[in-house]
């Protein structure tokens, strides 16, 4: 019914031509993240709101979600600490990752099941978006990849409970003047080099 992994629209980033996907009920989150959060350092109390308390690692939350020392339904990437919706339930929420990202992914598991509305937006603003089940099953991963954002929302519409583990964050994008000063300074070099007296 739903994709593992759908190619879909074309993206350029920072000059390079790439192609987005998402990650739809997949087996697997992205390749080689930068960082994951797993959500068992730090610890708190079973129950406790979680917004800001891991933005350390790299991301928030918007509304609180819920600290879960242990997971009850054990799926692949749900293992040991995690975070849930309610109570009271959190519908919709966002995950917020502290920079530009360009692949990000996590795993969900939800009894009962439920139809859900995963977006990735950049300021504010939808860039990309699927529709999708999040159920027990083992391929409990979702996410993007191929594009620029730093916000994943998510909606469903089931009387449920949904559980978020091990995020994965894929590489930063650099600060706009970062990414200025490169060919900046490669041109440098080309003029150095051009300006050498001759011998």
């Amino acid at each position: 019914m739903f994709g593992k992994s759908i190619l879909t629209t074309s993206a350029v980033l920072l000059g390079t031509p790439a192609f987005s996907a998402v990650i739809n009920s997949g087996a697997a989150g992205i390749p080689a993240p930068t960082s994951t959060v797993t959500f068992d350092d730090p610890a708190f109390a079973d129950t406790t709101p979680v917004a800001t308390e891991y933005s350390l690692l790299g991301v928030t939350f918007t509304p609180s979600l819920y600290y879960r020392g242990t997971s009850a339904w054990e799926a692949q990437g749900i293992n040991g600490a995690n975070l849930r919706t309610g109570d009271p339930v959190a519908n919709p929420f966002s995950i917020l990752f502290n920079t530009p990202i360009t692949s990000a992914a996590f795993a969900s598991i939800a009894s009962p099941v439920t139809a859900a509305t995963i977006t990735a937006r950049l300021g504010g603003v939808d860039v990309e978006s699927f529709s999708t089940e999040i159920n027990l099953a083992n391929e409990s991963w979702y996410g993007f990849t191929g594009i620029v954002f730093d916000e994943i929302g998510i909606s469903y519409v089931e009387d449920t409970r949904l559980r978020i583990d091990n995020i994965q964050i894929g590489a930063a994008i650099p600060e706009p003047s970062t990414a200025m000063l490169l060919p900046l300074g490669l041109l440098g070099l080309l003029g150095i080099s051009r300006r050498r007296p001759s011998k």
